[in-house]
């Protein structure tokens, strides 16, 4: 593709989309240099409204850096695309760097697992570690990254330029980060600018769904790895999931633990006769137990133990957390005994599911050790294919939470079954005794600080209520 056929597509797709130069921003270019210049700086793009036509300047930009055939020609192969600071740093963009929904807004267009970027984007001072690595290798003639901005850029992708193309049908690849930066920058003004660029990032998936694992998927885990954990917030489906793959299973034994739970509850002690007239004691086998006898037998048995951590799992697992070990073979020594069971491991046909609640704080922590004996799957908030799911307040709720919540407070965003609501009259059921609370109760223990007038606002507008009084 010609080069300034390129330049002309990127600007006019961007005014499409609400850019208006030297108004909302500042265009900048330098691609008329000589040829023996071209791959080391050629360049287009925006910066930030307020800055010089030329020179130094500061905050976010999203540039465009297309890479040279390796012919006399002025066609390009590839581009990179860089949202990069600007070489005098932060003047107004400092406190948004600092939000994580900044780094997410932007962590979506990672669709093909081809952008990069900072976990940190007021991080200007360490470099990508791709930038002098996958560019240098792959790229060598898209140089000036490394060399003239490396610890500035926060993210980046390449993409191969094979055909021609003009405004009408610019590729997806540039449309995703022009619509992207066109939202943070509040671009689109009119209704046919925000529907595009709404179009355009409503292809790429929320940054949930791209994590969430099928039921299948946990299946087939499960048989692989044997003992499993199911940790996520209220409503995402923990216990759903665990009993849909129990039908998988002819065997299944289920307990619940709680703050009370012992040994004697899940593994094996003894406890008093009731029915007898004198003070005697009789075995009481715990689920752990039944599940192993029964698996000896050479019968597939999965064991669900829900709400894992609301126990005191030093104490309820005592000596037999020695055998939740994967791959342990036959070298094991010491045997453990279990009523009139002594064993060294776990039966192979024995597994385990375990849930856990990640929004409970007050609950026990999962140590190291447990954590190495298990694997850890994390199911998230997802929309669903399901008649009843509102998805616009789904959608609302989550947008509150990308804006607001650090990594650690994802943690906390309410799941798809509190979305599940036969009608409008049952939704507002859902949001005044379910939600409310559970918002209230977060921001009561310190979480999501930023966002308590938006859930304020959110629920008088939604259903007449106000969150405090």
């Amino acid at each position: 593709m010609e080069l300034n056929a390129f330049v002309d597509a990127i600007k006019e797709y961007a005014q499409s989309v609400g850019f208006v130069p030297e108004k909302n921003g500042i265009w900048r270019k330098d691609i008329n240099r000589p040829s023996n210049e071209f791959e080391n700086v050629a360049y287009c793009g925006f910066i930030r409204e307020g800055q010089e036509p030329s020179g130094p300047y500061s905050d976010f930009s999203l540039c465009f850096m297309p890479e040279k055939t390796n012919d006399d020609t002025n066609s390009i192969s590839a581009c990179a695309i860089v949202l990069v600071v600007g070489t005098q740093q932060f003047m107004y963009d400092g406190a948004i760097a600092q939000s994580p929904f900044t780094r997410r807004r932007f962590l979506r267009l990672n669709s093909n697992s081809r952008v990069y970027y900072k976990s940190d984007f007021s991080n200007i001072t360490d470099r990508l570690p791709e930038l002098t690595t996958k560019l240098k290798e792959e790229h060598p003639r898209i140089r000036q990254f490394d060399e003239r901005f490396g610890p500035l850029v926060v993210a980046f992708e390449v993409v191969d330029i094979k055909n021609d193309f003009t405004v009408e049908d610019i590729p997806y690849e540039f449309k995703k980060w022009i619509c992207a930066y066109a939202e943070f920058r509040g671009w689109p003004t009119n209704d046919t600018q925000r529907k595009e660029v709404v179009d355009v990032l409503d292809k790429l998936e929320s940054i949930n769904s791209k994590k969430s694992l099928t039921e299948d998927e946990i299946y087939k885990i499960l048989l692989r790895d044997k003992y499993i954990i199911l940790q996520g917030a209220p409503g995402t489906g923990k216990t759903y999931t665990a009993l849909n793959i129990a039908e998988k299973f002819k065997n299944v034994k289920f307990t619940q633990f709680h703050a009370e739970t012992s040994y004697s509850d899940f593994v094996y002690g003894i406890k008093p006769d009731t029915a007898s007239n004198t003070l005697i004691y009789k075995d009481n086998p715990g689920v752990l137990y039944e599940a192993i006898k029964e698996a000896n037998t050479g019968k597939d048995v999965l064991l669900i133990i829900d709400e894992i951590n609301r126990a005191n799992l030093s104490n309820v697992l005592g000596p037999v957390f020695y055998l939740f070990e994967k791959n342990t073979g036959n070298n094991r020594k010491y045997k453990i005994k279990i009523g009139d069971l002594e064993i060294d491991k776990l039966p192979e046909n024995l597994y385990v599911i375990g849930t856990m609640n990640t929004a409970d704080k007050s609950l026990a922590v999962v140590d190291f050790a447990l954590r190495r004996r298990f694997t850890w799957i994390t199911l998230r908030p997802q929309v669903i294919d399901h008649k009843d799911f509102r998805k616009e307040e789904f959608l609302e709720f989550e947008n509150m939470f990308m804006r607001h919540a650090t990594d650690e407070e994802l943690n906390l965003q309410p799941g798809q079954s509190y979305f599940i609501a036969a009608d409008d009259e049952a939704m507002k059921q859902r949001l005044k005794y379910e939600l409310m609370p559970l918002i209230k109760e977060y921001i009561n223990e310190g979480f999501l600080p930023s966002a308590k007038d938006e859930f304020v606002n959110y629920f008088y507008n939604k259903i007449g209520e106000l969150m405090y009084e």
